[in-house]
This record gives structure tokens, sequence and C-alpha cells, in this order.
């Protein structure tokens, strides 16, 4: 959400969305407001950005998400000397 909130490409999609938060729950504080807005925010911008034809590269990215691999390597070759991870040692 950290990253969400100072894109600004996304900020009208929250801004959107807090707002049909509180037109769903006019009886609710700011403080659930918020709560359920960080809660449920991520499935409904994928699903406008779905529905949306006209999503920039940059929101796309943001909505397909995080990938945790990682690429990695053995060893490393610096000025022909070859340097291998501790793993390898």
């Amino acid at each position: 959400m950290y990253i969400l909130n100072n894109t600004d490409e996304v900020i009208p999609y929250i801004d959107a969305h807090k707002a049909i938060m509180k037109e769903n729950n006019p009886r609710q504080s700011e403080k659930w407001v918020l709560i359920e807005q960080n809660r449920t925010f991520m499935p409904w911008f994928k699903d406008e950005m779905l529905k949306a034809s006209t999503a920039t590269k940059t929101l796309t990215w943001l909505v397909v998400g995080l990938k945790f691999d990682v690429i990695s390597c053995t060893g490393y070759e610096v000025n022909n000397c070859i340097f291998y991870t501790k793993s390898m040692d």
C-alpha cells in the first residue's frame, strides 16, 4: 500500500475506492473506512484495471503484484578473478 499511495497514477483510484467505501458505509468511522480500504483495495483495483482497456504499463505492473523470485549467482568474475559465494567455498 505504501508504493500505491505514493504513485501519482494510482491516487485517483484510491480516492474513488475511498468514496465508494464511505458511500456504502456512511455510519462507519474514518478509522474503520481506512482499515477496510487497506484490506479491500488491491482486489478492487485489480478488477478495475482488468475492466479498463487503457491501463498504463505502470498500472498493469502494479496490479500484477510482487515477484519474490531472485536471480542469484554462485560465482562472480571481476577483472579476470573469480569469486565464489560462501556456499561454494
